[in-house]
């Protein structure tokens, strides 16, 4: 080490920065290194980039490690970094930086150098960053954060973005004035209620080794958060969970506007979702993917239903996305109209009768006008159904020029007529066919009518306002005269609509 110390300076060392910034970011950084004087002002900076050059896979940097000793405000800056960003993720596996804050900084100039210095580092490519606060200052470091949160916050967000592994770890009263806090692969050894308090918006990606218990344990100390996001959070499932007998907790979060699920593990997923309470939610973001779990695993109906029932309710963007083995669902959205009332609901499924069976009752239970539309990617069938629960009108598309009849055994709707969806049939107020000739139409229904469909279609005239209408769309509906009369014997009224002339 000694040896380093004594080799003649490098204005520009290796770093690739110039003297003069890296002087402003080790003199702002660790500002009592001038006052001890360690060493000369020009050596420490030539030491500590000949130092980089030379000592890229080595252990603890003794010059910053004496700087550090020597400054109040800084406890831990050690680091192997190397000016060759591909060269540190690839071969720097045991490049690590640490920061640290032992007492909060004075004011937002002192954190506007700290977001400088990790600016830099950021260049350095950093592969390991592990960020510790302490909040045993008390009032002091409270205040300098309530006056210029911003500074700080996005010097962490820089420590996120700078390294492919960075650990956050947050003991005692941390900074409870912080708005916004976004971390990326971290793992929490502790999480203070002062701190998340007035916390407003919460990011984890990447979170390891917590149990559910933790989770919702963050989650009940975060009384005003407003936008919440949990992606590729890792829960250990392992853990003891309570017990059968304590009765179920609900976690309320009144404040929250905007949740983010991603990646959670099904279990997990629903075991939240059923606990927290989000009355003010306005935006919803579902994904599951229980591709590890056996076939016809109730666990994704019911993450499902309770995501739906819960978010549906006040949520004006709703999306969802679900893969499984079992369901094959993948793309589920849903947008709220500008009324509060309705929504555009988009399924793509390969398994339609488990779309239809675990939805469409959901849908209609509800006071909410929804439109679905279902599809199926191995058969190229679109069924596209518009469900107004106070109006009861029920849109169904043939589409690709597949038969009527086709569509409703892929669908579902031979169940419909004779067995557990026979409540669907009333609700039937609109047909709309494409491809489809009118005799194709006509046998199915005659095969029908007495059965099921006539009868309920008659109630349902009788009790509702909205007649039955059969739209025909395109060309390709060759429907005779006779087969529209006959066709009018099953629906109050029949549209022709041809697509307009090219």
């Amino acid at each position: 080490m000694d040896t380093i110390s004594q080799q003649p300076p490098r204005p520009n060392g290796s770093l690739g920065l110039p003297s003069e910034l890296l002087t402003t970011i080790l003199q702002n950084t660790l500002p009592n290194i001038w006052h001890k004087d360690i060493w000369g002002r020009e050596r420490i900076i030539n030491t500590v980039a000949y130092y980089h050059q030379l000592c890229l896979l080595r252990g603890i940097c003794f010059v910053w490690k004496e700087a550090i000793d020597a400054s109040p405000n800084v406890w831990a800056l050690v680091g192997n970094t190397t000016p060759d960003f591909n060269k540190c993720l690839f071969k720097s596996k045991n490049a690590s930086l640490t920061i640290g804050l032992r007492e909060q900084p004075a004011n937002s100039k002192e954190l506007a150098n700290w977001e400088k210095c990790l600016g830099v580092i950021s260049r350095w490519g950093v592969v390991d960053v592990e960020c510790h606060l302490e909040g045993d200052r008390g009032e002091r470091y409270v205040s300098a954060l309530e006056a210029s949160p911003a500074p700080m916050l996005r010097v962490l967000n820089l420590a996120a973005y700078a390294s492919n592994d960075l650990r956050i770890h947050i003991f005692g009263g941390v900074a409870p004035c912080l708005r916004e806090l976004r971390l990326r692969h971290i793992s929490l050894k502790h999480w203070d209620s002062p701190f998340l308090f007035n916390l407003r918006e919460l990011s984890l990606n990447g979170v390891h080794g917590l149990t559910i218990e933790q989770v919702l344990a963050i989650l009940e100390a975060c009384v005003h958060l407003e936008k919440l996001s949990l992606i590729l959070v890792h829960i250990n499932n392992a853990s003891p969970s309570t017990s059968a007998s304590e009765p179920r907790r609900d976690i309320n979060l009144s404040s929250l506007k905007s949740f983010a699920i991603s990646g959670l593990d099904p279990t997990a997923t629903n075991r939240l979702l059923q606990t927290i309470q989000t009355p003010s939610c306005r935006k919803f973001m579902f994904q599951l993917s229980s591709f590890q779990r056996p076939k016809n695993d109730p666990i994704c109906c019911k993450c499902v239903d309770t995501a739906f029932r819960s978010f549906l309710i006040t949520a004006e963007d709703v999306r969802v996305t679900i893969t499984t083995k079992s369901f094959n669902i993948i793309d589920v959205r849903a947008t709220q109209r500008n009324d509060r009332s309705a929504f555009n609901v988009h399924l793509r499924a390969y398994s339609s009768h488990f779309v239809w069976s675990t939805f469409v009752p959901l849908f209609i239970l509800e006071t909410i006008p929804i439109e679905l539309t279902f599809g199926s990617n191995d058969q190229d069938v679109l069924l596209e159904t518009s469900a107004w629960a106070m109006h009861g009108v029920w849109k169904v598309v043939s589409r690709l020029g597949m038969g009527m009849e086709k569509i409703i055994q892929e669908l579902g709707f031979a169940k419909a007529i004779d067995g557990e969806f026979r409540w669907l049939w009333p609700r039937l107020c609109e047909l709309s066919v494409f491809g489809v000739s009118g005799e194709e139409l006509l046998r199915m229904l005659e095969a029908r009518a007495e059965a099921a469909i006539v009868g309920r279609v008659s109630d349902y005239q009788q009790r509702m306002p909205v007649p039955i209408k059969l739209l025909i769309l395109g060309r390709s509906c060759t429907v005779s005269p006779t087969i529209l009369e006959d066709l009018r014997r099953f629906v109050g009224k029949v549209v022709m609509e041809s697509p307009a002339e090219t």
